[in-house]
């Protein structure tokens, strides 16, 4: 066996070395690509939902002292074991370092704008029952003591009816207004998720992030539907006219005296 030592290979520390920086660039890539998609997630749930958000960190830099001599030479050359150095030898170098993004909070698309939203359409809606309602029970009322049938069957009929189409107008309204609401949230979220896809397909959180502002600013711009409702006791109102006139058609086709098969109709054929 040699008594020297083997001197190691430079071209292997090298590799090695170069390798090891390879490594260190791909982690730190993929650490800040990680980082970017934190953001535009972080951004876009609080554009829609509200939250802060810690902002990307930054790179910044800094001037440090590195000494090639170590302190070491110094404490070793006590023991014979190294030569001091009389002077200190180094350079200046820039060293790199993160600093915490800015963080910033958006209110978001919050559950009183789905709240105020559908009390937009309550106020549309209900107003025009109750003052059809109130105005068709007056009409039916009249029509009634105009006729002496306050206190009849028909009476209580016809106010049976007109409960029973304000309910109803009721069940009809609500169901319009939950649909809508129920349509903006729908909406709300495809608008979330586009979001989301163009943050996968670019990783650009500034992109996805500004989207998903647009988005929310037209949503909240956003107008309820209001269609009329229409006359919503008419069918009320007349079914006891239409069931007097069919009455009065019977009684007066019952009083036509009835004809022999032989006698004339008392029509004249020219």
């Amino acid at each position: 066996m040699s008594k020297f030592k083997s001197k190691p290979d430079s071209t292997n520390r090298e590799l090695v070395e170069m390798q090891r920086a390879e490594a260190a660039r791909a982690e730190a890539k993929e650490k800040a690509r990680q980082e970017r998609l934190r953001y535009g997630r972080d951004m876009i749930e609080a554009t829609f939902n509200g939250g802060t958000v810690a902002g990307l960190p930054t790179t910044a830099y800094r001037d440090v002292w590195k000494q090639d001599n170590p302190a070491g030479n110094l404490a070793l050359s006590a023991f014979g074991m190294g030569t001091p150095n009389k002077k200190p030898t180094g350079t200046w170098v820039k060293e790199a370092y993160e600093v915490p993004g800015q963080s910033q909070s958006l209110s978001g698309i919050g559950q009183d704008f789905y709240e105020n939203y559908r009390k937009s359409l309550e106020g549309f809606y209900k107003p025009d029952i109750e003052n059809q309602f109130a105005e068709a029970r007056s009409q039916n009322l009249f029509d009634l003591a105009r006729k002496g049938l306050l206190r009849s069957s028909v009476s209580a009929d016809r106010a049976g009816d007109l409960v029973r189409d304000k309910a109803n107008a009721d069940t009809r309204v609500a169901s319009e207004i939950e649909g809508q609401v129920t349509g903006l949230k729908g909406d709300v979220n495809s608008a979330k998720q586009k979001a989301y896809g163009l943050l996968t397909s670019t990783e650009d959180p500034t992109t996805a992030a500004n989207t998903a502002l647009t988005e929310v600013n037209a949503i909240q711009t956003r107008k309820p539907q209001f269609s009329a409702l229409g006359d919503l006791f008419a069918s009320a109102l007349n079914s006891y006219s239409t069931f007097r006139n069919a009455q009065a058609a019977r009684q007066a086709l019952a009083s036509v005296p009835a004809r022999s098969p032989n006698q004339s109709s008392g029509v004249t054929y020219q």
